[in-house]
């Protein structure tokens, strides 16, 4: 069974019900909302006991019996009286609510609590405690003055919540990380140790750092090559001043060069396309012939309007 931890109590020694308290009530224990209408005083009252520990068991057995939701429409005009009169599934926070106005309803003084349900235990009274732990009961008080808890929510609410605990290596990693986060805590280290941890671990990162930079700037020799080739195929578009047309091999280009060029010109343009096409796709190919050949073309080349008005 879980602990109740209160509000302030996040992680720490947790513990059910609250301290002695005067005999006599608050009145704001005893207080009763402008919208509490007879029907919802004369539904209380049929859950009324001999005393006040009878009224308490009756009202949480009552309020137990349904069901719990997490997805739930209740009465926008009257929310409380809805779920209350007409059972209505909904979450921790409308049973202790309603838990809480029964039991002044039958003159017995209540508080409503909110905090953690928890029940995973790291040691030495500390326990971990989940997002999914949040949870509301309800307090009554006695003739004595002694708080107790009531939890009226419906028990099958563990399986509700279930799904929002994630799976068993992530419960591992989060208890891991709660003990270690203890055992930090617990560790005293003087000014000049902490320095030195800081620092060997600026070290480290600065290690990863250097690696992962190092790894990342490391280029595959294949895509490296496939860019040299590219290079190469523009320089011979800016060169030459001929379109680019994707759907155009280098055969294309080689058959539809334009006729008022130079024989060098010419030579020069086709030494370049048949180096390309035979060297380009080839494995461990060589760009030095594709180069020289886009060299020899610049030096002969036309000028871009008088290639492009033939293309």
């Amino acid at each position: 069974d879980g602990k109740f931890a209160g509000r302030d109590e996040r992680r720490g020694r947790a513990g059910g019900g609250g301290l002695p308290v005067s005999s006599a009530a608050e009145p704001a224990t005893l207080a009763l909302p402008v919208f509490w209408d007879a029907e919802l005083q004369a539904a209380a009252r049929q859950l009324g006991g001999a005393d006040a520990a009878h009224t308490a068991a009756r009202i949480g057995d009552e309020l137990r019996s349904r069901r719990y939701s997490l997805d739930y429409r209740l009465d926008r005009r009257a929310p409380l009286k809805d779920f209350f009169l007409n059972r209505q599934p909904a979450h921790c926070f409308w049973y202790a609510t309603a838990a809480a106005l029964a039991l002044r309803a039958n003159g017995v003084p209540s508080r409503l609590v909110t905090g953690y349900r928890i029940s995973e235990a790291l040691g030495e009274g500390l326990f971990l405690v989940r997002e999914r732990d949040a949870h509301a009961w309800t307090e009554w008080q006695d003739g004595a003055g002694r708080w107790h808890t009531l939890d009226a929510t419906p028990p099958d609410y563990d399986a509700v919540l279930a799904p929002y605990g994630g799976g068993r290596l992530e419960r591992f990693w989060q208890r891991l990380r709660a003990r270690l986060d203890v055992w930090w805590q617990q560790v005293e280290l003087s000014d000049a140790q902490v320095q030195a941890v800081l620092l060997a671990g600026l070290a480290v990162l600065a290690v990863l750092f250097v690696r992962e930079y190092r790894r990342l700037r490391r280029v595959d020799p294949r895509q490296r090559r496939s860019r040299q080739w590219l290079r190469l195929w523009r320089g011979f578009l800016r060169t030459s001043g001929l379109p680019e047309r994707p759907q155009w091999t280098p055969a294309d280009y080689r058959e539809n060069l334009p006729p008022q060029w130079s024989a060098a010109r010419l030579q020069a343009a086709r030494r370049f396309l048949d180096s390309y096409a035979a060297a380009r796709f080839a494995p461990d190919a060589d760009t030095a012939s594709a180069a020289a050949a886009l060299r020899e073309l610049r030096r002969r080349r036309l000028s871009r309007r008088g290639a492009s008005d033939t293309f």
